[in-house]
């Protein structure tokens, strides 16, 4: 519930930090109506998704190496340390906490040139691997990455994501252990959310509230419990899998299954069944009835690269799931499948 609310006062805080920061060129876009309020909207969400992407990418280790999973295995220390104490969302996590920040803008660009390395080369001086995906590539947010944004308006937004208040007091939100449930119940209330948009305002406004005939209702976008997920995997997958695991091939009959879910959402169906099927792959492949966690991974990571596919009327929902995914299929150094 908590992390909920913080991420759409995020998505708040950040639209209005971005009109206020002096950018010309998207205030001139959204005032033409060349940007819409809807793509402007969408635009911030792929923003919240990448920087809940790399505080969970960094908050998971490798268990090989206990780095975080973001980072190129291959890169050497100095190269690490330096992306841990100029260039990491743990320290403007940090930053958030401690700090309301400035009117200086440093940390968007220092926030720029870690998504743009992800999404095009890498950074080896930096241990940022090529990740690639849509997701980081220029064409998810052009009108946010060649803007400005304040520091003040950036912690206010990364606290509202990164920490939760009970009893009065600031909890870290542990994204280490932010699974696909977690993300559905996010995704569930921002399909219920519509966004208004005062650009001619002083100062301008931009918000988030929920209208009659919102996005869920119009698409029947449902958020599906775990007890259910559970429960059509033991009648519907577990004997599939039984049946490929004693075949003459039961790797190549594993992984030429096929997984469908043609109303998506989130992906929590999918991210369950994956892990099913990444599980029995693993205990095929090293004999072992409780595989090793890296064999999992790695059989992740081929499970959700061969047998899983999606379908969603929304495309809000679409991104999202491929989100829910790339941090189940995440291996150090490699692209996002």
């Amino acid at each position: 519930e908590s992390l909920r609310g913080g991420v759409t006062s995020a998505i708040e805080t950040l639209g209005v930090g971005f009109l206020a920061a002096g950018n010309p060129a998207l205030n001139r876009r959204l005032r033409s109506g060349e940007l819409d309020k809807q793509d402007y909207y969408r635009q911030l969400l792929r923003l919240v998704y990448r920087l809940i992407f790399l505080f969970t990418a960094e908050d998971r280790r490798d268990e090989g190496s206990d780095r975080e999973l973001l980072l190129d295995p291959s890169a050497d220390d100095s190269s690490v340390e330096r992306y841990r104490r100029y260039y990491s969302t743990a320290r403007l996590r940090a930053f958030a906490v401690r700090r309301r920040g400035t009117r200086h803008g440093d940390l968007w660009a220092m926030l720029r040139r870690v998504t743009e390395a992800l999404g095009s080369d890498g950074a080896p001086t930096i241990a940022l691997p090529a990740l690639g995906s849509f997701l980081f590539g220029r064409d998810a947010c052009p009108d946010l990455d060649a803007s400005e944004l304040r520091n003040e308006d950036l912690l206010a937004a990364i606290r509202q994501l990164a920490t939760i208040e009970e009893d009065r007091r600031l909890r870290t939100v542990e994204y280490a252990n932010l699974g696909a449930e977690e993300l559905g119940s996010v995704y569930e209330s921002l399909l219920e959310l519509h966004p208004r948009l005062e650009i001619e305002a002083t100062p301008p406004v931009f918000s988030l509230s929920t209208a009659a005939g919102h996005e869920r209702k119009v698409t029947g976008s449902y958020y599906t419990p775990t007890s259910l997920i559970d429960c059509l995997l033991d009648s519907a997958l577990d004997p599939v899998l039984d049946e490929a695991a004693s075949s003459d091939d039961p790797e190549g009959t594993i992984l030429g299954l096929s997984v469908v879910d043609p109303a998506a959402g989130s992906g929590h169906f999918l991210v369950s069944a994956a892990h099913r099927i990444a599980k029995r792959l693993a205990a095929v492949r090293t004999g072992e009835g409780e595989p090793p966690p890296g064999a999992v991974r790695q059989a992740l990571r081929d499970v959700i690269s061969h047998c899983i596919y999606a379908v969603d009327l929304n495309p809000m929902a679409v991104e999202l799931c491929k989100v829910s995914l790339w941090l189940e299929a995440l291996e150090p150094g490699k692209p996002l499948t």
